[in-house]
């Protein structure tokens, strides 16, 4: 029967719901097998466990610790702290944490610099005076095997040659610095007072700014006629270089700064001016400003040096007058009493007898040499007079040579002044610093430029600056800005020559000339001639020395035994009964002395015995020049008419005027050398001993001192 009204889902939802209700518990007891719903997680770190294993972990973690504590712990070992490393750590620490500042009050004028409080106003940045009158001069010279030996860095830098003799040419530059330009800088206010800025305080500098370094910077002369690049030139091997030690430093504390201040106030003269290498052979090194005037300065020593000594033999003879003085009688009356006379001698007998005895004599007195006479007071003192009238010519003539007058005892008037306290860097207007180049080539062309470097004075004072100013304490030193350039100067080459002389075909010979062909070796230039011919290389041997006076010596011994300098000695003169003295007789020295040996040094064996030079450079021909007038074209003088020409190593052709060369300042400055080098170690002449003092004359009626009668006369 067809059930009415009812549809299919109202007639099966039993259906439906059973077999829900079926699915639900198919579900669950699915899961059951399938699945771990009851898992279990011990602490908030670890993994899901089931309740099996939920206490594995805490069992675990107890058995770690039970091993811990069965086992002995390893202790951290305990860090070595020493009171050194507690107070460089306290003393890295600023001393104020804040940036407060304290005003000390209404500013003060001292020594007219102005000592301002620390919060008060802005400071003025200091600016460095640069040096002045720059001048470069070149020096050459060999150096000392000792000193190679004390600084093993002049080889291994190759600044000076690997064998002896050690010849080295250098550039050294001196300028003219003002302390007292420094001052003024440091006590400038550049706004005036009534501008922002201020002098910086007086306290930061007035016993604490010292110059630290003198600095070169050169620029070479490039093969188009440009200048290379400026270049920092380095200071000697084994000199002071406090600039460097600062710049090298990790960190640049003020107690480090301070103490290279105080180094550089004990000792200027290493800082300011440092001392060149000793030379065991050349011209000695001096100023550059005294080197462009050399010989000059060298004529103006022997004088000085002659007329010192002249002034020295009249202060003894003063001395002597001054002696005698004291024990003058006022009369020689008084002084001298009447003496018995020898009796007169007898006569002679007659026709051929013999003549008369002589006149007795006092029994009592020497009759080897006559009494010298005495002088009375007055005339002790006229003789004293003359001596000083003569000195002080001396004297004036001493100073006009540029000498330095002296005391009685021989000293230099200054002395006394120069053995106290020297003047301080703010006392000196013009203060002469220098430094060296060794590190030229030889044949090249520089210019130089110089500058000081100061300690800054506003370093350790930042916390007294304010935000936007302490970068003017940061550094710890100030250098002045650049000189100007000096003129250049040239490195002559090892080697060169010179066309002395010339001449075309005659009736003599055919073309021919003369060249001077030059070498430095052993402090000096050598000279020898070559006699050319077409097609002749450039070669010549050398005029040496004595090998004794160019010594090589042993190194290894020069630590314990410098070196010394090689010379002359002279042979000593004999007098009969073995006393050294003059020639016999009181004669000339010429006819007896023995002429000047020379000696070898200690710890050295004789140098070269001869040494020839051949330059890569090929005679050709001589041509004659037209001359017109006073001078020729080229600016030769009339008379100059040789053209000599020459092929170079490169294979170019030159012309040479001797003329020209024989003129020109570098072949004057190597013919004086090469001059000095022949005549190098001998003694230096004495000066010409000055004449003595002449004895007034003995006015008419003076007392002479009785003597014995004569002889009479024969018969």
């Amino acid at each position: 029967m067809k059930l009415k009204g009812i549809n299919p889902i109202e007639q099966h939802v039993e259906k439906l719901v059973l077999a829900g209700a079926s699915a639900v518990a198919l579900l669950v007891i699915a899961m059951q097998f399938t699945t771990q719903p009851n898992m279990v997680q011990p602490d908030s770190k670890g993994r899901k466990l089931p309740p099996a294993k939920a206490f594995e972990p805490a069992e675990t973690a107890a058995t770690q610790l039970t091993a811990q504590l069965r086992t002995k712990p390893t202790l951290p070992e305990p860090p070595a702290l020493t009171l050194l490393s507690e107070f460089k750590a306290a003393s890295e620490r600023p001393l104020i944490q804040t940036d407060a500042r304290i005003a000390l009050g209404v500013p003060a004028k001292i020594g007219g610099g102005v000592i301002a409080p620390a919060s008060d106003g802005r400071y003025a940045a200091v600016v460095v005076p640069a040096p002045v009158s720059p001048i470069a001069a070149v020096f050459e010279g060999a150096i000392d095997p000792s000193t190679v030996v004390q600084y093993p860095e002049l080889k291994s830098r190759e600044l000076v040659p690997m064998e002896q003799p050690y010849d080295k040419a250098s550039v050294s530059v001196e300028a003219t610095f003002s302390g007292t330009a420094l001052r003024a800088a440091l006590e400038a206010d550049p706004d005036g007072e009534a501008g922002e800025l201020r002098p910086i305080p007086i306290q930061w500098w007035r016993d604490g700014v010292e110059i630290l370094g003198v600095q070169l910077e050169r620029a070479q002369l490039r093969g188009d006629g440009t200048w290379g690049e400026p270049v920092l030139v380095g200071s000697l091997p084994g000199r002071v270089d406090l600039v460097s030690e600062l710049a090298g430093a990790s960190r640049v504390t003020v107690s480090l700064l301070r103490s290279a201040i105080e180094q550089a106030r004990i000792a200027p003269e290493s800082v300011q001016r440092p001392e060149y290498f000793a030379y065991i052979a050349g011209e000695e090194w001096i100023p550059p400003s005294d080197a462009v005037r050399r010989q000059v300065l060298d004529e103006r020593r022997a004088k000085v040096e002659r007329v010192t000594q002249q002034i020295e033999e009249l202060d003894a003879r003063l001395a002597a007058l001054e002696s005698e003085l004291a024990s003058a009688p006022t009369s020689l009356t008084q002084a001298q009493p009447q003496t018995e006379t020898g009796g007169g001698g007898g006569g002679g007998a007659g026709g051929k007898g013999p003549g008369g005895g002589g006149g007795g004599r006092d029994p009592g007195r020497t009759t080897s040499q006559p009494e010298p006479r005495r002088m009375t007071k007055a005339q002790v003192q006229r003789q004293i007079d003359l001596v000083k009238r003569d000195r002080d010519a001396k004297q004036a003539e001493l100073v006009a040579l540029g000498g330095e007058p002296t005391d009685m005892s021989g000293l230099a008037s200054g002395g006394a002044q120069r053995s106290g306290l020297l003047p301080t860097l703010f006392e000196t207007p013009s203060l002469k610093v220098w430094g060296h180049d060794i590190t030229v080539a030889r044949g090249e062309s520089y210019r130089y430029r110089l500058r000081v470097v100061v300690n800054n004075p506003a370093f350790g004072n930042a916390l007294s600056l304010s935000e936007d100013q302490r970068g003017l304490a940061e550094s710890p030193t100030l250098s002045s800005a650049w000189t100007e350039w000096t003129a250049p100067v040239s490195v002559d080459p090892v080697r060169t020559y010179f066309v002395t002389n010339a001449s075309v075909s005659d009736a003599v010979g055919g073309m021919r000339a003369t060249a001077s062909v030059y070498e430095f070796y052993y402090g000096f230039w050598r000279v020898g001639n070559a006699s050319l011919t077409p097609g002749d290389p450039i070669e010549a041997r050398l005029r040496l020395p004595s090998p004794d006076l160019m010594p090589i010596f042993d190194e290894s011994t020069l630590a314990a035994a410098p070196a010394q300098r090689p010379g002359f000695r002279e042979t000593e003169i004999v007098a009969p009964g073995g006393g050294k003295g003059g020639p016999i007789g009181g004669g000339p020295a010429s006819e007896s002395s023995q002429p000047a040996q020379p000696q070898l040094p200690l710890n050295s064996r004789p140098g070269p015995r001869e040494r020839s030079v051949s330059i890569d450079s090929v005679y050709l021909s001589t041509a004659t020049m037209p001359v017109t007038g006073d001078t020729t074209p080229l600016g030769v003088a009339a008379g100059a008419r040789y053209l000599v020409y020459l092929r170079e190593v490169q294979g170019q052709v030159i012309a040479r005027l001797p003329d020209t060369e024989r003129g020109s300042e570098v072949f004057r400055r190597m013919e004086r050398s090469a001059k000095l080098g022949e005549r190098q170690g001998m003694p230096v002449p004495k000066p010409e001993q000055p004449k003595p003092v002449q004895q007034p004359r003995e006015r008419p009626g003076t007392v002479r001192e009785p003597t014995g009668g004569g002889g009479g006369g024969g018969g």
